[in-house]
């Protein structure tokens, strides 16, 4: 959960928004591994998120948003829902 609070909240203030993806897919990764489903929707989703800040393409992004929007539904995560916003940003 540190992961998530420091990347999401902290770190994009001092630096840009691309360094805060890779610990953001570890954390995504660590609590699929852990059992904690919904932190790792949470990191899943935020990547998504700074990846549209960070200004990726749209097309790919799309993509990455669709796997993880699976994922998140796959694990019933409550805030599946999140992830049809990011659906629609393309």
């Amino acid at each position: 959960m540190a992961i998530n609070i420091t990347e999401i909240w902290l770190k994009h203030r001092k630096s840009h928004f691309r360094e805060t993806l890779k610990p953001l897919r570890e954390g995504y990764q660590f609590g699929l591994e852990t059992g904690d489903f919904t932190y790792a929707s949470f990191c899943g989703l935020e990547e998504g998120a700074h990846l549209y800040y960070s200004g990726q393409e749209l097309v790919a992004l799309e993509q990455k948003m669709k796997s993880y929007s699976e994922a998140c539904l796959q694990l019933k995560q409550e805030n599946a829902w999140y992830s049809k916003f990011f659906g629609k940003v393309s």
